[in-house]
């Protein structure tokens, strides 16, 4: 790499247009990714109320991710649909390995969307992995998640994504394939990634489950949450 394009990177990286990804790999910002501003202007989210059951008190759980895992800005895409469908084995190609791993956060970042679906439960990993990615999660049966399910996820938004595919195009001839489109309306689409990844860096993040939400729910429930 020569000093002009190390100098270039710099001055890209300085000024927003470049978003560190997953070591060695550098993305640059989609041209339509919203300013740092947006990503700093805070979003507020109920923590849901515990729920009783024959007398006793349950609050949901959900997972997280860590936060150095979670994009600054919407990356430059490069296809509609990630490969990788769940429940289809050949399109699990990558070795359980680091190099592995890096592989499968550039493809969900060089991705439009990515199908994720419900298995044993709503509840599943790669739905934040998806939203770290600044990628959107496609669930073609949104509208049938439970209020109870993936209570810190904004399922509002999820939908909106369903329905934007929806109105772009051709749905999935079936569970293992994905959606056709053929008239995405790009400005809509970053707009509803970008608020998604901003939720997704305010509130689904390891630090944030284990600080701040940690904190009020402990206030809730009167015990120490360690």
């Amino acid at each position: 790499m020569t000093r002009l394009m190390v100098a270039m990177m710099a001055w890209d990286i300085s000024h927003g247009l470049w978003a560190p990804g997953v070591p060695p790999y550098l993305l640059r910002c989609d041209p339509l990714s919203p300013s740092q501003e947006f990503f700093k202007e805070e979003v507020p989210f109920s923590i849901p109320a515990p729920r009783l059951c024959s007398g006793a008190r349950f609050l949901p759980v959900s997972f997280a991710i860590p936060k150095e895992d979670v994009l600054p800005c919407v990356p430059e895409k490069f296809m509609d649909f990630a490969p990788l469908v769940p429940g289809l084995e050949e399109s699990y190609v990558f070795p359980m390995t680091s190099y592995g791993e890096m592989e499968y956060k550039r493809m969900y970042r060089e991705s439009r969307f990515g199908v994720t679906k419900r298995r044993a439960g709503w509840e599943t990993m790669r739905i934040y992995e998806i939203l770290a990615c600044g990628s959107v999660p496609y669930i073609h049966a949104a509208n049938e998640i439970p209020d109870a399910a993936l209570v810190y996820v904004n399922k509002t938004l999820l939908r909106q994504a369903q329905q934007l595919v929806a109105n772009a195009g051709q749905p999935p001839r079936d569970a293992f394939s994905t959606p056709t489109v053929d008239s995405l309306d790009l400005t809509k689409y970053v707009a509803l990634a970008a608020e998604l990844l901003r939720h997704t860096q305010q509130h689904l993040t390891t630090e944030v489950k284990f600080g701040k939400q940690g904190t009020a729910l402990s206030r809730t429930l009167g015990i120490l949450l360690i």
